[in-house]
């Protein structure tokens, strides 16, 4: 019983001391206080047809963009919003992965 404990205890640090780190890499800001610029291009209302900056996260209708529908019903408008940000991976999971 002794040994089969000193095993367990054995693997379980082994594993837990070669297990992956979680990196985390927020895109978008943390909340209202805390946001990043990322690219933005919409295809009716304000500012439409061009690509600007608009903070994230936000409403792009408080940001100046598209049309503020709050409360009515406009299936006209079909407005669609187009969100584009570069960011850079960090040197640890360079290679890592590979997507298709």
């Amino acid at each position: 019983m002794k040994r089969l404990l000193l095993f367990v205890f054995i693997l379980s640090a082994f594993i837990s001391g070669n297990a992956q780190k979680t990196e985390i890499q927020y895109l978008s800001g943390l909340d209202k206080d805390h946001t990043v610029q990322w690219d933005f291009f919409i295809n009716n209302g304000m500012n439409s047809g061009k690509w600007g900056k608009i903070a994230v996260p936000s409403n792009w209708e408080l940001q100046g963009f598209g049309s503020y529908l709050y409360g009515k019903v406009n299936k006209e408008m079909n407005e669609t919003g187009l969100h584009r940000y570069e960011f850079e991976v960090s040197e640890s999971l360079s290679g890592c992965c590979e997507y298709n």
